[in-house]
């Protein structure tokens, strides 16, 4: 943890398995410090090919994220789910459809447009 505070200025967190808004924290954290992430994680791999004291269980969790990281498909959900309109309609439908009061034509009207948002944000993405 202390390498990894060397290298980013704010705290990765954990992820919610509640809240939509939180996702969005979690996933921003990691975009806007991905740089200083990746160096931390590169220094306690390298660290320990040069025989220092990194314990095997670190070196190895630390290598693994980093080849997580570093694979395409990773960089690009990240980019994806870190724009806040779309993470701001996921959480608006989100709570309406978890309000025990829920008008299920608003409901739908919510959904339909998170798709048609969705899908606008799919095709700037492929053209």
């Amino acid at each position: 943890m202390r390498k990894l505070l060397e290298h980013v200025e704010i705290s990765i967190k954990q992820l919610s398995e509640t809240r939509w808004s939180a996702r969005h924290d979690t996933v921003h954290a990691i975009t806007s410090q991905l740089d200083g992430l990746i160096e931390a994680l590169e220094e306690l791999c390298k660290k320990n090919r040069e025989g220092e004291e990194e314990n095997i269980k670190t070196w190895g969790d630390a290598a693994r994220v980093l080849h997580c990281i570093m694979c395409f498909p990773f960089l690009v959900l990240l980019t994806f789910w870190d724009d806040v309109g779309l993470q701001q309609s996921i959480n608006h439908v989100q709570q309406c459809v978890h309000n025990p009061t829920m008008n299920f034509r608003a409901a739908a009207m919510d959904m339909s447009a998170m798709k048609m948002l969705m899908d606008e944000k799919k095709d700037k993405w492929t053209n």
